[in-house]
């Protein structure tokens, strides 16, 4: 059976006067002694008990209720590695497996002093994402125009460029769908008399952010369903990271995400649809390109929305 002992180190520290508590770990030929990190004064360690003595006092002054609160987190920190290294005892294997000489030593150094995760950015995720996933090409098309978007938000805020998935909060998610609502009205087209059109940013800050992340259009005006597309992205793109165990943060378990709204289909008669497929689009071959696609989908059940 594994035995767990502490004793107080004899050497004290020369400024403080406090000694450092050792742990032993034995069990069968297995002994090992390591350094807890955990420090006390000397005349409240009880040697038996292997713990410190909290002194009984008549007045429990500010001064004495402080030094009880710091004994009596000393013998809790005591109990917590005693746990730790039973528990990890066990995980490695109760003595089944062998453990190197140096294991209750680096064990005891990785439980004072963990690692710290640095969360990935964002941005840098996003293009991951996007190329290991196996959709259209138009789905991944728009989730850019999204990542674009969102960059260009953060520019626009002056945020953190490299702000990690675990700093995105709700509060953020809901400035940048304002920011999608708005980013159409920090500019303005105008058209003199020639013809030539002009573009003059209302904003500066947004001009800035556009230069740095351009689309091949200005962003148009963006309804709620484009918002909510965007929104989609997003929450996708957060299951997947942590799904990935990149993250545990979920900004959308707090979000209220606006929902999308879908007006009441009204469908056209076989000689509508004719006097489209007959209309004569040649000055217009885009267009006339969508009322194919419009004509087609109305032959095999579908519908364009919008």
């Amino acid at each position: 059976m594994a035995t767990i002992r502490f004793r107080l180190s004899s050497k004290a520290d020369k400024s403080t006067g406090q000694c450092e508590v050792l742990v032993r770990f034995f069990h069968g030929r297995f002994d090992q002694y390591a350094k807890t990190n955990i420090f006390v004064q000397p005349h409240f360690w009880n040697p038996t008990g292997e713990r410190v003595t909290i002194p009984r006092v008549r007045v429990m002054s500010p001064e004495a209720k402080q030094l009880t609160t710091e004994l009596t987190d000393i013998n809790t920190r005591l109990q917590k590695v005693k746990q730790h290294i039973q528990e990890s005892f066990i995980e490695a294997g109760a003595g089944k497996v062998q453990l190197p000489g140096s294991w209750l030593a680096d064990l005891m150094h990785e439980y004072n002093f963990p690692k710290v995760e640095v969360s990935r950015g964002i941005l840098d995720v996003m293009e991951e994402y996007n190329e290991s996933r196996t959709t259209s090409g138009s789905n991944q098309s728009h989730a850019r125009v999204c990542w674009r978007a969102f960059h260009r938000f953060l520019l626009f805020k002056d945020y953190n460029l490299n702000m990690a998935l675990d700093d995105l909060t709700a509060e953020v998610m809901a400035e940048f769908l304002e920011y999608l609502r708005d980013e159409h009205t920090f500019y303005e087209v105008t058209t003199d008399e020639s013809g030539k059109r002009k573009i003059t940013y209302i904003n500066g800050d947004f001009q800035k952010a556009f230069q740095v992340v351009p689309e091949s259009r200005l962003p148009k005006e963006r309804g709620e369903n484009a918002i909510c597309e965007f929104v989609k992205h997003f929450r996708s793109f957060y299951l997947w990271a942590i799904d990935q165990g990149l993250t545990t943060n979920n900004p959308f378990r707090h979000f209220s995400a606006p929902q999308p709204l879908y007006g009441t289909p009204y469908y056209i008669t076989i000689e509508e649809r004719n006097k489209l497929l007959n209309c004569d689009l040649s000055d217009n071959p885009r267009l006339a390109v969508q009322r194919d696609i419009f004509v087609f989908q109305c032959v095999i059940g579908c519908r364009v929305s919008d």
